[in-house]
């Protein structure tokens, strides 16, 4: 994949927001994980078991009807792929569980056998604006298949109601969500068609904090 500078992409910062807040979330999770497993946590500096290979997802709401199928084929192949390369461990899909690329992407990882953890970009309630009610059955239904689901925080200086519309302010915390996804994923899966925009919170933008890290 191509490495590009956009100037006006490394100008946007996000706004502070309490990092302990979000960070704690996939640490307890980690806690848990050795805990629950083995009834104890390290021993001499050393974990009993692998921990699970996380893995994010990123990318386009509209995928077209006619690319779906070729898509599956794919993302299937790749996750069989990354499956037999780590046999000894298991996998996380950290979504968003946005239409499209979130959804097709959390429905094999879970039909493949790997678990589910769905990070909302805000609260529930607020995101779920996004979606019609067909959309919205379906979010519920993969959330009640999650293993594990938490909201990241409304960033500092903002409100609810700078949210419950389409605008800047709800651009940000889709770019935060997509900077916490890209930070916490060892491996970030990308539906994109290759398009480098300066969208705040768009895919491109997701797929060059990966690359170049995080502003």
């Amino acid at each position: 994949m191509e490495r590009v500078e956009v100037d006006e992409l490394r100008k946007v910062q996000l706004p502070q927001q309490p990092v302990a807040t979000s960070e704690t979330v996939l640490e307890e999770f980690v806690e848990r994980e050795l805990t629950s497993r083995h009834g104890k946590k390290y021993l001499h500096g050393v974990s009993h078991g692998p921990l699970p290979i996380i893995m994010g997802i990123t990318g386009h709401r509209d995928l077209r009807e006619q690319d779906i199928p070729k898509l599956e084929e794919l993302l299937r192949q790749e996750y069989r792929h990354i499956q037999q390369r780590y046999s000894s461990t298991s996998f996380i899909l950290l979504s968003a569980l946005a239409d499209g690329a979130d959804r097709l992407c959390a429905r094999l990882a879970l039909e493949l056998g790997m678990r589910l953890i769905s990070v909302l970009p805000m609260p529930q309630d607020l995101y779920e604006q996004d979606f019609d009610e067909e959309s919205k059955r379906e979010f519920h239904e993969l959330l009640a298949r999650s293993e594990h689901q938490f909201e990241l925080p409304i960033l500092e200086g903002f409100t609810r109601e700078d949210l419950a519309q389409h605008s800047a302010e709800r651009n940000l915390h889709y770019a935060h969500l997509g900077a916490y996804i890209a930070s916490h994923s060892a491996i970030l899966i990308a539906l994109w068609d290759g398009v480098h925009l300066t969208k705040i919170g768009g895919t491109s933008q997701i797929v060059r904090y990966k690359l170049e890290g995080i502003p």
